[in-house]
């Protein structure tokens, strides 16, 4: 049996996350619009999305650098991201901006313990959960 001592990489976070898109411009709208976050460019059809220190690269299927997921397709991802505003007000702010509620809000377990979470789709399908430790 392997020992912490005998592991050479011990991970302490992630920096950022990829997603295939249909299309760019349509995601970064969803990202930004709908949940308050920041473009920018990175080359062509392939965007990031930042909130805090974090990063989603938004990359339409063919394009961005290689190596590369081995089977990249659109709307095959869940998220699920944390927030510190109210639900209700979160709820309240995607109903207006059109985007339908799929399911909640509702209790479920999140990495650190319970959470009340919201779950949309992006245009491309992809399950988004917006989740807060101390609503409800």
């Amino acid at each position: 049996m392997r020992t912490l001592v005998d592991v050479p990489v011990i991970v302490s976070g992630f920096d950022h996350l990829a997603l295939t898109v249909t299309s760019a411009d349509a995601a970064v709208a969803f990202y930004t619009l709908a949940l308050g976050m920041q473009a920018s460019k990175l080359g062509e059809g392939e965007w990031a999305v930042a909130f805090g220190e974090k990063k989603i690269w938004l990359r339409e299927a063919d394009i961005g650098p290689v190596p590369r997921a081995r089977c990249r397709v659109p709307g095959s991802a869940e998220l699920c991201l944390v927030t510190q505003a109210p639900l209700e007000s979160v709820v309240g702010h995607l109903v207006a901006s059109g985007v339908e509620i799929e399911a909640g809000p509702i209790r479920r377990e999140g990495a650190n313990g319970p959470v009340t979470s919201v779950s949309v789709r992006d245009p491309d399908g992809n399950l988004v959960q917006i989740v807060s430790y101390d609503s409800l």
